[in-house]
């Protein structure tokens, strides 16, 4: 399998926010768009969506992990 690089394409991935405590899942269509919403910098969401990394983020007084969308 060959992967394309294509501007803009990693944004258009799917995430998801996992809340940590009740591990209650909310799926967002982007990156983009889960900056609007949550207000964590797309730099720190890029970063977080590593499972190595274990990246822990406070939305709305709720800790929460971000992590790529795999239909």
């Amino acid at each position: 399998m060959v992967k394309m690089i294509v501007s803009g394409a990693e944004n258009a991935r799917p995430i998801k926010m996992i809340d940590i405590e009740t591990k209650e899942v909310t799926i967002f269509k982007s990156i983009a768009y889960a900056v609007r919403i949550t207000k964590v910098p797309e730099y720190s969401i890029r970063t977080g969506l590593s499972p190595l990394k274990k990246k822990r983020f406070e939305v709305d007084g709720r800790t929460v992990v971000f992590r790529v969308h795999n239909p």
